[in-house]
């Protein structure tokens, strides 16, 4: 071999070397905080959380963070929610969150260093780390779901069992506000679809006199009745919003009614087409309004409804805004002049 091929020769030989060297460090670089373990390839893809059909015999679900905590329990057919006095929870809620952990996979196994778990968001929250443990019992008690989950990853989330290192990217989408006790319950006390059913609305004002608004059916506009059937209508948006205002609330929040010891500053009582009365009365000053809810069957065939709203609704009183309150109880004079 010549000079000039011994210094070919070498300098590929070096190439080689440099590029292999680069190649790990490379590697080193985009496995970051990837698992250590031998056999990573072996340990990914494991289902995260017991099959549907399992997750179905669910009776407890717990969110528990640094700050936070929401308990759901399961009674009879309804699910309840422990930081809103076992409020009712929202059932489409729950079984979104149950079908999202029976379809959670892990992707990609990540560090099993417990030293590298905050860089996931996966520090216990009893320690005072930033994860979330998500906790699902069965009526024995036994866990057929205990995860820490930590931030969001390409697939999904970082997660971990709660008892193990090893974490994971899985294929697991929840919302953001999981951990937040509002989320989990539906604050329109009422459905929207039954400001159709509305026939007429009595209003007993923050100021001026009574008054009420009618119709002869649904999609006719409402129109005052006696004494006040000559007043002209200045905001016809204002008195369909005041005609179906109990029907369109969205609540801040809700509280047993017998831990509400506000005034009444108003009422409002709508009668739909079929019988059904339902009552609010608005308490409260501008800083705190709140809303009871109160139902009556005016027809035979409004009953049922009646004892159904008023078993899940009477005994709770819902935070509502001031914006709502002046909607829901408006003063005459804010919706007509007199001629």
């Amino acid at each position: 071999m010549g000079r000039a091929e011994d210094l070919i020769w070498r300098a590929r030989a070096a190439l080689a070397l440099r590029m292999a060297i680069a190649a790990g460090v490379l590697a080193a670089l985009v496995l970051g905080v990837a698992a250590r373990s031998p056999n990573a390839a072996a340990i990914a893809g494991p289902r995260l959380a017991a099959p549907h059909s399992v997750l179905s015999e669910a009776v407890q679900i717990r969110f528990e963070t640094r700050s936070s905590r929401v308990t759901l329990r399961k009674a009879g057919q309804a699910w309840r929610l422990d930081e809103r006095a076992g409020y009712r929870a929202d059932p489409a809620r729950i079984e979104s969150l149950l079908a999202a952990l029976s379809n959670a996979r892990a992707t990609r196994a990540m560090t099993n260093l417990v030293d590298r778990h905050g860089a996931l968001g996966l520090g216990a929250p009893g320690q005072g780390g930033e994860g979330a443990r998500l906790i699902v019992e069965d009526a024995q008690g036994r866990a057929l779901v205990d995860l820490i989950i930590g931030r969001a990853a390409p697939e999904g989330l970082y997660v971990r069992r709660t008892h193990s290192a090893q974490t994971y990217a899985a294929t697991l989408a929840l919302a953001t506000d999981v951990t937040a006790p509002l989320a989990w319950i539906d604050l329109s006390a009422l459905p929207a679809t039954m400001r159709q059913r509305v026939a007429g609305v009595s209003v007993q004002p923050l100021a001026g006199p009574d008054y009420t608004l009618q119709r002869e059916r649904d999609g006719q506009p409402f129109a005052f009745a006696a004494p006040f059937e000559a007043a002209v209508i200045v905001a016809p948006i204002g008195v369909s919003a005041t005609a179906n205002a109990l029907f369109s609330i969205v609540a801040l929040d809700v509280a047993p009614a017998n831990r509400i010891f506000a005034q009444p500053v108003g009422l409002v009582t709508a009668t739909l087409f079929d019988g059904l009365e339902v009552t609010g009365v608005v308490s409260g000053g501008a800083e705190s309004r709140w809303l009871r809810l109160s139902f009556n069957a005016q027809r035979p065939r409004a009953t049922e409804e009646a004892n159904a709203l008023t078993a899940a609704l009477s005994g709770w009183a819902f935070q509502i805004s001031d914006q709502d309150a002046q909607t829901l109880i408006a003063p005459l004079n804010t919706l007509a002049r007199f001629p």
